[in-house]
This record gives structure tokens, sequence and C-alpha cells, in this order.
């Protein structure tokens, strides 16, 4: 049974780009269960004092848990986005960090009633890490994207015809640049007439890579968030090529949505679980070994019916990121709330 005039409250802060639709999913759902959803700017010890402690908050981060815990504050709906010490412990190589970070996010799988994940594997985690044994019914996995699909991307004349490659994003460790420019260059080795367009704000370092790594044809540049759907919709494929470790297995980035959605045909090395298990559904997914991708890649170089390609993408957003399904399930995940 629902309780009316129940608040919720989340933190401006946290609706970022690639966290808007997910946070689009949760409001809708909570508004059309007849919860009010009210915005603060920031999670500070100041603004955290002032939520009335009946109330319900959306936290996306320890940081905000802690400030939250030991405000008084019990009711939360926390959506983990990541495995939050492991990532934190990548980039600091502080074992205390990771120590106090644990014993927070332990805390909070523990004193949480709505706990929402990315992935299975994030739970699936935590069961191992802590010993917590999760009644799958008492949680929600939806996983991260923020688009939805263009179909007139689809239909770009010589899309499919081209072997153009493309990565768009940053050059962070993490996001695993180099290991992409090693498989791009074993691949331009064997199909001479590939070509690999690079969207980065860090054009110069991302020059340096390429050049150093003897790549020849390549393009680098640098174009806003609006842009990149017309700059992805001449790619036929899209790079996401991840270090095999903990906080890529468990993770969804939202660059595969990016892709999928503008008709890119996702080039993937099997270390994020989610993809993988994409890529075994769905045949225009490319999984391949770095150490070799031209063997997996090959048979998708001869020209490719785009109408085809459409179809398989619309379903497996229809299966997998289809918002207004999310919204409706998520509606019925927080009927319970203030019970």
């Amino acid at each position: 049974m629902k309780i009316k005039n129940m608040n919720v409250y989340y933190f401006k802060e946290d609706r970022r780009n690639v966290t808007e639709m997910y946070f689009d999913v949760m409001i809708e759902a909570l508004r059309r269960n007849d919860y009010n959803i009210i915005a603060m700017e920031s999670c500070k010890w100041s603004t955290a004092h002032r939520i009335p402690k009946s109330a319900y908050v959306i936290v996306t981060g320890l940081h905000s848990f802690m400030k939250l815990y030991f405000c008084g504050i019990r009711n939360y709906i926390y959506w983990y986005q990541g495995i939050e010490p492991e990532e934190d412990y990548l980039r600091h190589h502080n074992r205390w960090r990771r120590f106090i970070f644990s014993w927070l996010e332990q805390l909070s799988l523990r004193k949480c009633k709505f706990r929402i994940a990315v992935s299975k594997y994030i739970f699936q985690h935590y069961e191992k890490k802590y010993g917590i044994k999760f009644d799958y019914n008492t949680v929600f996995i939806m996983p991260c994207y923020n688009s939805q699909i263009s179909k007139e991307n689809f239909y770009t004349k010589g899309k499919y015809q081209h072997n153009i490659f493309c990565y768009a994003g940053g050059l962070q460790v993490w996001q695993g640049f180099n290991r992409i420019v090693d498989v791009f260059a074993k691949i331009e080795k064997k199909c001479p007439d590939a070509f690999f367009k690079v969207y980065s704000k860090e054009l110069f370092e991302a020059k340096r890579i390429l050049e150093a790594k003897g790549v020849k044809n390549y393009s680098v540049d640098y174009i806003s968030q609006e842009e990149m759907q017309k700059a992805l919709s001449d790619c036929k494929f899209g790079f996401i090529i991840r270090e095999d470790n903990i906080v890529n297995n468990v993770a969804t980035p939202t660059k595969l949505g990016a892709y999928l959605s503008n008709g890119v045909i996702p080039v993937l090395n099997g270390t994020v679980y989610y993809f993988n298990d994409l890529s075994t559904k769905y045949k225009y997914i490319v999984n391949v070994n770095i150490d070799d991708p031209y063997r997996a890649i090959e048979p998708y170089f001869k020209s490719m019916d785009a109408d085809k390609i459409y179809s398989e993408y619309s379903r497996l957003f229809a299966e997998n990121y289809d918002k207004e399904r999310y919204i409706k399930k998520v509606q019925k995940y927080f009927t319970n709330i203030g019970n």
C-alpha cells in the first residue's frame, strides 16, 4: 500500500548528462506513485540536517550516504552506479580509503530498503565480498543508458560499406584507449582501408598515442555532445575495450547505448560482463580477442544490410533499454515506500 504525501529528496548535482535518463525513470516512477519529489542543489552537511528524518532520499554515492546517515536519515533509495571502494582504489591506491569506503558500502547495503544497481554482477560482487545473500525480488536492476534509437542514423549513405571505426570518450586509464589503439593497429595491418575516427577533448594526447603505435589511417576531433549523433551516423564500428578488472566487470557504460542507438556496431572484448551477455544474444555485437581481433571482425567487413541491423537493435532496445517499460517496473518496485 502506498502512502500519499510521502516526500522523496534528491540532489541536482547527481543528475548529469550520463545519469539523466536513469534519474528520469526513477523520478517519473515516484511521481506516478503520488510521492512528492523535492530537489536540493547538493548534499552538504547543512542541507542534510534540513531533510526530515521520515523522508526518503535518492543516494548515488558513499560521500552523500555518509553525511545523510550521520545526520540521522534512515530511509534511502540507493542507486549503485558502480563499486566505489574498488574504483577509488584504482585512482588513489590507498588501502585505508578502500577500507572506509567498504565499511560505508556494507552499511548502506544493510540499511537501505531500496537498492538499485546497473547490473546483476554488482550484487553478485557484494554477496561474495560481504557475505550478504540478496533476495533478488527485493532489489532492482537496470543497466545504464542515456539514449534512444535514431532510425535515420542507420541509413547514412555508405555507412555499412566502409570500414570506419570510432571511439568517443576520454583517455583515462580505465577507458582503455591505449588498448583500443593496439586493437585497431592490428586490424589496420590486415585491412589497409580501415579508418579510425577518435572524438575526444584530449586531441594532442590522442594523436601522440596513435602515432606512437604506428596507426596510419585516423582522424582526431573534439565535438560537442549535440554533434555526436551526426558524427556516429557515419561510423560502422565503435570500440569499447576495457581492462579485465572487477570495476569494469560489473559496470554497464552508457557508451554501448550511444553506439547502438546510432547504428554503430560495438566491438567489445568481453570484460564488461553485461555486454558479454548481450553479445551472445545479438548478432551485431562483436566480441573480439584483443590478441587477434581481426579473426572475429573480418566477417563484418563485407557490405551489410542496414535493415537487418536496425531490426536487431530495435529489438535490443525494446528488451533492454525501453524507458517506459522501466518506469512501470520501477513504479511497481517503489510501491511499498513508507510501509
